[in-house]
C-alpha cells in the first residue's frame, strides 16, 4: 500500500515539472539567411518580435509573430553602404536605429525611428558628422541612454599622435540636441 502510494506521489510531481517546463520555438531559416549574417534581436512590439538582418550591405528589418513565422521582411534602403555599427533603443511601442557610415573622407551618424511594424517614422535624423583627415586615426561614434531612454549620450572619439579626443552630445528621447 505504501509503495503505490509513494508512486502516486512520484508520479504527481513528476507530471507537475513537465507543466511548469519552458517551451521553446524555433524560427524557419529563410532563403536569404546564412553563415555569414549578423543579426540583433531589437525586441517584442505589439505581439511580434522584430529582428534586424545584415548581409553582404543588405539591411532588413524582419517581422516575426509569436510562434516565430516570418510576417514580414522590409528592405532598409535608407542604411547607406560601408555602415560601421548600428545601435538599437527599444522604447515601448517603437525603437530608435542610430548608425555611422563613412563616404570619401567624412565620418556621418544618423538616426531614424521606427514604428512596432518595422516602418520608418518621419524622415532620418543627421546626428553629426566629421571630416576625416587623411592619414589620420579611425572616428567611432558610441551611445550610451539613461535607464529611462529619456536622455541618449553620442560620443565620438579618436586617437591620434598619442592625443586621445573625445566630444559628446546629449539628446532627448526625439533626437533632439540639447547639450554638446
Amino acid at each position: 500500500m505504501k509503495g503505490k502510494i509513494f508512486f502516486c506521489l512520484v508520479f504527481f510531481i513528476g507530471s507537475l515539472s513537465s507543466l511548469l517546463a519552458q517551451n521553446i520555438t524555433y524560427s524557419e531559416v529563410e532563403k536569404a539567411d546564412n553563415k555569414n549574417m549578423t543579426f540583433e534581436i531589437v525586441g517584442k512590439f505589439s505581439g511580434n518580435f522584430i529582428v534586424y538582418k545584415y548581409l553582404y550591405n543588405d539591411h532588413k528589418i524582419t517581422i516575426y509573430d509569436n510562434d516565430m513565422v516570418v510576417k514580414e521582411s522590409i528592405k532598409l534602403d535608407f542604411i547607406s553602404d560601408k555602415t560601421n555599427n548600428i545601435d538599437f533603443i527599444a522604447y515601448s511601442d517603437n525603437f530608435l536605429m542610430v548608425w555611422q557610415y563613412q563616404r570619401k573622407n567624412i565620418i556621418y551618424c544618423k538616426a531614424a525611428r521606427m514604428n512596432s511594424q518595422g516602418k520608418q517614422i518621419g524622415d532620418v535624423i543627421a546626428m553629426d558628422s566629421t571630416k576625416e583627415p587623411a592619414f589620420s586615426a579611425n572616428i567611432y561614434y558610441s551611445f550610451k541612454w539613461s535607464e529611462d531612454k529619456k536622455k541618449l549620450l553620442m560620443y565620438k572619439y579618436s586617437n591620434k599622435n598619442d592625443a586621445f579626443n573625445l566630444i559628446t552630445k546629449v539628446y532627448d528621447e526625439n533626437v533632439k540636441c540639447f547639450f554638446s
